[in-house]
């Protein structure tokens, strides 16, 4: 029986050895983990601070940003209503004045429909004074002053020949 109890009695002191090898080699890589973790962490800590800096000035550089495109929306805006305003004086006054880009004939096309033969007068009237312009002002007092208007004699067009012999 000596035996199985010497073997027992060995197989317990290479368990107990074999114990002590793991938590010698275990507290070893525990170190040199805690090592490596030491002399990266300066390096890492550093590129962690760097990002949070960049970040924070990313977030400054895009509100400044964001108010300069509303403050621009803004600015762009204002310029719309006054050049909306400005174009609506400009076709007033070109209206007041009698421009032929306002007229009805120049909108609809110069064609005169088969069933209407205006005189002379008509065309003249209606492509080239408009109704409330200061020219068609004009033509109704002169007609209510019994005044006629009669439309200025229409030459034909000469070709100049620029040929020289």
């Amino acid at each position: 029986m000596r035996l199985g109890f010497e073997l027992l009695s060995k197989f317990k002191q290479e368990s107990s050895q074999l114990r002590n090898e793991i938590d010698t080699l275990m507290n070893q890589l525990i170190k040199k983990v805690e090592d490596v973790h030491g002399e990266v962490k300066p390096e890492i800590y550093g590129d962690y601070k760097q990002l949070k800096n960049d970040i924070r000035q990313q977030r400054h550089d895009k509100e400044i940003l964001l108010k300069n495109i509303d403050t621009l929306k803004k600015q762009t805006d204002v310029q719309k209503e006054k050049v909306a305003f400005c174009d609506q004086r400009v076709q007033e006054m070109e209206t007041q004045v009698g421009m032929i880009a306002h007229t009805k004939c120049y909108k609809e096309g110069f064609e005169i429909p088969p069933t209407e033969k205006p005189t002379l007068e008509k065309l003249v009237t209606d492509t080239f004074m408009p109704k409330n312009s200061v020219m068609s002002s004009a033509r109704l007092n002169a007609k209510s002053s019994q005044d006629e208007l009669r439309p200025a004699a229409v030459l034909p067009r000469q070709h100049h020949n620029t040929e020289h012999e």
